[in-house]
């Protein structure tokens, strides 16, 4: 029976819309959930290649893609056969359980790892590489602008750690890290909160990987075979993207923290409620710096510190009702506790910050009281008030300390290293102020 032309054109649209379609995944926020989920909050690289299995054999059954029945026949992904953003996860899945068996090699003791079992973890790491190039070749064609960016820095970085796990090509290793940095860099100021976190989270284990990988060239002798990275090849997109940020929008009130240059999202709406009056309090203080600084008190402090905590008893009373064998997905209580964490670290700030201003007050007092003849003023009216100043001068230093705790136990990245290092310099002042 023949089509007629109408039959026809409704034949060439369908083509046609199938070919224009724009696929979108994210890529990096679904590796995170899926990683927490299933067994990496433990180590378990077992359970989650497990896991990547069972969600691949589903995956292409939705989707009919199997392999045939009985005799094995392989099923190449072409980009044209790409309709769906579950198609981008097949090579995604592969990938994550090439890689997640290369992690489980890795994590044997080193006295147990056999030269075949080292040969076997390179090859996982070279297939984890192989499969994410699929999948970037595939959102070049089928994804939007950040679905390819986020393909493209995922299999820049797995290219890296097959080439760094070989030990050969160190210099091409640190151009595909220094590919996936650069591209992470952008992705991680750009787009929801979830996506700039999610971003951010593989910026930092992708610039520890860096930083090793440039040691050891640098042993070697070979630091001037590191070259600029290459991304002229999707500069465009990166500006594009950039240039499609929407515009924030603030009517529905505080949903996120900004603390030391990382921003944390804000879900719950008490706690944005409670994020509300904290960033109030913080305008009004800046304000009042500016128009007055001789007003800036210790006082002023107050009300800060309190909404910080109850910020801070509003994030533990949610931690408290969802334990960790609970159905809050892992990515989430992740994201709740790194931003308790914020909130601890933004709560010893200003209360140091209190401190010091206490403590600059009762040490004009102090100074007053000396410069006052010894017979008007009494021998214990000096003793209170050396020890309010001694006092005052121990709690900054336990605060600080407790600052550089926080750096050193929870947190992590560039951002501990910081914090660590300057909590440290302020107790040493502090000791040698005394």
């Amino acid at each position: 029976m023949e089509q007629g032309p109408d039959g026809e054109s409704e034949v060439q649209h369908q083509e046609d819309l199938q070919a224009r379609v724009i696929l979108s995944l994210d890529i990096f926020q679904t590796v995170r959930q899926n990683q927490a989920q299933h067994g990496l909050r433990h180590n378990d690289f077992k359970r989650y290649r497990q896991y990547c299995a069972r969600k691949l054999q589903r995956t292409r059954k939705a989707l009919k893609l199997t392999h045939g029945r009985g005799k094995f026949q392989a099923r190449k992904l072409e980009a044209d056969m790409v309709s769906d953003s579950k198609h981008l996860t097949l090579p995604l899945m592969n990938a994550e359980r090439a890689w997640s068996l290369g992690k489980e090699l890795e994590a044997q003791k080193q006295e147990e790892m056999s030269s075949h079992r080292r040969q076997h973890q390179v090859r996982r790491f070279s297939k984890a590489a192989q499969w994410s190039a699929d999948l970037a070749r595939l959102a070049a064609v089928k994804g939007d602008s950040r679905t390819h960016l986020e393909a493209e820095a995922y299999a820049a970085g797995l290219a890296g750690l097959a080439l760094q796990t070989k030990g050969k090509d160190l210099a091409t290793a640190v151009a595909k890290y220094q590919r996936a940095e650069t591209i992470l860099q952008h992705l991680s100021e750009v787009g929801s909160y979830e996506q700039q976190n999610a971003c951010r989270q593989q910026l930092e284990e992708t610039q520890g990987s860096l930083r090793f990988v440039k040691y050891e060239l640098g042993r070697k002798g070979q630091e001037e075979m590191v070259s600029a990275p290459q991304v002229d090849d999707i500069q465009a997109k990166l500006d594009s993207l950039q240039a499609e940020q929407p515009p924030v929008d603030k009517s529905s009130g505080t949903t996120s923290l900004t603390w030391r240059g990382i921003t944390y999202s804000v879900r719950n709406q008490r706690v944005q409620a409670n994020l509300q009056q904290v960033a109030d309090l913080s305008q009004q203080q800046q304000d009042c710096m500016q128009t007055d600084p001789a007003t800036h008190e210790a006082g002023q402090h107050d009300g800060l510190i309190a909404a910080l905590n109850d910020t801070k008893a509003s994030l533990g009373s949610i931690l408290k009702a969802a334990p960790g064998g609970s159905d809050m997905a892992g990515a989430d209580r992740e994201d709740l506790e790194q931003l308790e964490r914020a909130v601890r670290g933004r709560l010893l700030e200003v209360q140091i910050l209190k401190l010091s201003a206490q403590c600059r007050a009762a040490q004009s007092q102090f100074e007053a009281y000396l410069d006052v003849a010894s017979t008007t003023v009494k021998p214990k009216e000096q003793s209170n008030k050396a020890e309010t100043l001694v006092r005052l001068h121990d709690s900054m230093v336990n605060a600080a300390e407790a600052l550089g705790r926080l750096a050193g136990e929870e947190l992590r990245g560039a951002q501990a290293e910081h914090l660590e290092e300057e909590a440290a310099a302020r107790v040493q002042s502090l000791f040698l102020c005394c």
